[in-house]
């Protein structure tokens, strides 16, 4: 199963199992129907225990996926900056425009970069890559 739009995890509905006994007996999970059950797998236990301390216990698994992919938001532009005076490149940062974009996921993200704001860059044209990985290896990117 999925993980819910923006969860780290999903809400499940299941039917839970039964139990009969000859003696009076009580019926615990360690999950309900309806309960959020995070990215992975979660073994649900079922046990039955009678008045006389006999149990019986039932197990099922319930594995999340996450499918859902990192973004970000404020990617910048293509930026054109001059070359810093006698030098062969310029620093660039917030004030010539370059301001890290924002990654976001559903669950915890990393996010790396092949260069940051106030780094110096040669004459030419030079490419700005954003990457951004979740524990579940989905990958957004954000180029300039």
């Amino acid at each position: 199963m999925n993980s819910d739009m923006g969860l780290c995890g999903a809400v499940v509905n299941f039917t839970p199992p039964t139990a009969s006994d000859t003696c009076d007996f009580t019926l615990v999970s360690t999950h309900a129907p309806n309960s959020f059950f995070p990215i992975g797998e979660t073994i649900v236990i079922y046990t039955a225990t009678d008045t006389a301390g006999n149990f019986a216990q039932s197990s099922f698994s319930i594995t999340i996926s996450d499918n859902e992919l990192p973004t970000f938001a404020g990617c910048p532009v293509s930026l054109t900056v001059d070359a810093d005076a006698g030098s062969c490149g310029a620093s660039v940062g917030a004030s010539e425009g370059y301001v890290p974009p924002i990654a976001t996921d559903n669950c915890s993200v990393n996010v790396l970069s092949t260069h940051n704001p106030g780094q110096f860059f040669p004459v030419g044209v030079t490419t700005v890559t954003y990457t951004a990985s979740d524990s579940s290896g989905n990958l957004g990117m954000c180029s300039f």
